[in-house]
């Protein structure tokens, strides 16, 4: 954003997209379940049938990024999408995706930390999933690893929106979003955000899917309520995991994603013209974010800001 801040200083979040990365916290899972891992079956037959461990197939279908928080922050993400557990034997807030869990959470506040001295003119957008939020106890554990890392720079709700130069010049630049009561004086509500998305592994039906949702963007982007997402992302069924036995198939959810990411620039090119910016809603996310053409047309001048 500092290079673009005489251009974008005086607007607001409403008036620009930032890039944002999807299941942000995925790029390390460990081997803990904490679910039961939906098309198990599917996943068991093709470890028979391949040979291969239904542990790594699993990993292979939860894992959306390569790269830590610090690393795609600083390659131009501006939003965070963080999936995030109470986990009981340890004591501990994790990372998860799906069944799969992942780092501690601390994690994610260390590198928010440290980009953030770094960046102070970086204003960040992260989006917290927490199922249950559980104990008092389990929520005052959350609350002091806030506090403790980036609890001054988070931009509280009672401020509202206001433009990016009054964020950066209070140096409170994170606008987070949760919903757990212990920190609602600080933190947004996840209602901040409008959440679309094609949930298909089709190429033609997600791209027809962002097709309408860009329409629905504009009819809403005068609303000013929330910020609207709009997601750039295949999504594996049944289907996707038994056909891994194929050679030409993808065998993971980054394979999965490229084919997204390598369509995405001539979707953009062919479907776009005519829209006022923002044209892709307030965030656009993508997986596999090192290989997607999401900061090329940043650098064309589209409508995704860095």
């Amino acid at each position: 954003m500092k290079r673009n801040m005489n251009i974008i200083g005086n607007l607001r979040l409403f008036d620009l997209c930032l890039p944002g990365s999807h299941d942000s916290g995925s790029f390390n899972l460990t081997d803990d379940l904490i679910d039961v891992p939906e098309f198990l079956a599917e996943i068991v037959k093709v470890a028979d049938i391949l040979g291969l461990d239904v542990g790594d197939i699993i990993d292979g279908w939860a894992k959306t990024q390569t790269v830590d928080f610090f690393t795609q922050l600083s390659l131009g993400i501006r939003y965070l999408d963080i999936r995030a557990f109470y986990d009981a034997p340890s004591n501990t807030w994790k990372l998860h995706h799906g069944p799969v869990a992942g780092n501690p959470i601390s994690i994610l506040f260390d590198e928010l930390k440290q980009f953030v001295s770094l960046h102070p003119e970086e204003v960040l957008v992260i989006e917290v999933a927490v199922d249950d939020p559980g104990t008092a106890a389990n929520q005052l554990v959350f609350q002091q690893l806030v506090q403790n890392s980036i609890g001054s720079k988070l931009w509280p709700v009672t401020k509202g929106f206001q433009t990016i130069n009054s964020m950066v010049s209070s140096g409170q630049t994170i606008i987070m979003t949760i919903d757990i009561p212990i920190l609602n004086n600080i933190v947004w509500p996840r209602s901040t955000i409008y959440n679309t998305y094609a949930n298909s592994p089709d190429l033609p039906t997600m791209e027809q899917f962002n097709i309408n949702t860009v329409k629905l963007w504009d009819q809403r982007r005068k609303d000013n309520q929330q910020l609207f997402k709009i997601s750039w992302t295949l999504t594996a069924n049944s289907t996707t995991i038994l056909e891994m036995v194929f050679p030409d198939s993808p065998h993971n959810l980054i394979e999965l994603a490229d084919i997204a990411n390598s369509d995405f620039e001539n979707w953009y090119n062919s479907n776009m013209k005519g829209y006022a910016y923002p044209v892709l809603g307030n965030i656009l996310i993508i997986d596999d974010l090192t290989n997607s053409a999401i900061f090329t047309l940043s650098q064309k001048g589209s409508s995704i800001v860095i």
